[in-house]
């Protein structure tokens, strides 16, 4: 198996649906990135700036998520399992019925202050 490292992508870019499980994502400023239904398991994101993303049903299982701000990004149904946050912000994001099941987000900011929902089950 090989790794990927993204470190530029362009803005509008369609990644809906792909496979990106274990890739190293790092110092990428995008907006309108399509994550849509995506699978990025174990993915390391760090430094990241995310704008305008829809990322539904996109699945972060056990990613580690650092340095990183979402600014009105539509994770609505994205599965969250297990992520590690550290020092990531969500601004004005759309979080409804994500799952956060054994995720660790101490480190996590949601502006304006909502905090992260749970989601029962």
């Amino acid at each position: 198996m090989f790794r990927v490292r993204v470190e530029r992508l362009a803005d509008g870019s369609n990644l809906s649906n792909v496979i990106m499980r274990r890739a190293s994502v790092t110092g990428v400023e995008v907006t309108r990135l399509d994550l849509r239904g995506s699978d990025l398991r174990r993915t390391r994101i760090d430094g990241c700036t995310f704008r305008d993303a829809l990322m539904q049903g996109a699945r972060f299982t056990k990613a580690r998520i650092t340095r990183t701000a979402f600014i009105r990004c539509d994770l609505t149904g994205a599965d969250l399992s297990g992520v590690v946050f550290a020092n990531v912000e969500f601004f004005d994001c759309q979080l409804d019925d994500v799952v956060l099941d054994q995720a660790s987000y101490e480190g996590a900011l949601v502006l304006p202050g909502h905090p992260l929902p749970r989601r029962a089950g």
